[in-house]
């Protein structure tokens, strides 16, 4: 399954490289809550761009928007996407798009346990690909999106524990795959100077380990990639 710095993706190749507003219960009795912040995003310790993300409620839908800018080996990549979730997590529409180094989109329409993919081709034309679920509780994880993560994180289901499986899609591979996810306890985390109480999850898919540290509400504290050397934080 591809994901962040996979080894393939038919449409991120050219990269190289690769709160409150009416808290709503979700799937295991969290409450969801507006959320905005700034990820910095480094590799091998050094700084390589942002992601800035708000996720808001627009009627009963949660909403999560996102601008990510990288620059890696002098080439500045900008994305920006838009999912839309039901109350219980559910995606129910996505769109991506790169504005830099070249533009291009893919949208995905959820409905039923079925995926409808749209994404242009060479000819100027567009592709339309259906994939199929047995569930309408899939995970949508894009590649180097990473507030995906803390949205992923809110599925699982910490009364029952160990690890946990999850049909996942990824819109820029248009490709559907599979992972799990484990809670490993509570660790405690330096931010902005004070020590802070987080969940740590390991979400495991075909192609990497992703460790993820989320806070009483949901938000993203901290992600590791540890075999790509990426570390994902807020900006203080």
């Amino acid at each position: 399954m591809s994901s962040f710095l996979t080894k393939r993706s038919k449409l991120a190749t050219s990269l190289g490289l690769l709160v409150l507003l009416g808290a709503a219960t979700g799937p295991q009795g969290q409450k969801f809550a507006r959320q905005e912040a700034t990820l910095r995003i480094t590799i091998n310790g050094q700084n390589v761009g942002t992601e800035h993300y708000r996720i808001t409620y627009v009627g009963s839908n949660l909403e999560a928007q996102a601008d990510i800018r990288m620059e890696v080996n002098g080439t500045k990549v900008r994305q920006t996407t838009s999912l839309t979730l039901s109350p219980n997590a559910e995606p129910r529409s996505y769109e991506w798009r790169m504005e830099e180094p070249r533009k291009m989109h893919v949208r995905v329409k959820f409905s039923g346990g079925k995926a409808i993919a749209t994404y242009p081709l060479e000819s100027g034309k567009e592709n339309r690909q259906e994939f199929h679920f047995n569930t309408d509780r899939v995970a949508l994880l894009d590649n180097n999106v990473f507030h995906h993560y803390g949205l992923f994180a809110r599925l699982y289901d910490y009364k029952s524990r160990g690890v946990q499986s999850f049909p996942v899609f990824i819109p820029q591979s248009i490709q559907p795959g599979n992972a799990t996810m484990e809670s490993k306890g509570t660790e405690s985390l330096l931010i902005g100077g004070h020590k802070v109480l987080a969940r740590r999850l390991d979400v495991i898919t075909a192609d990497n380990l992703v460790k993820i540290w989320v806070g009483e509400n949901g938000e993203l504290l901290r992600l590791e990639v540890p075999s790509a050397k990426v570390v994902v934080e807020p900006e203080p």
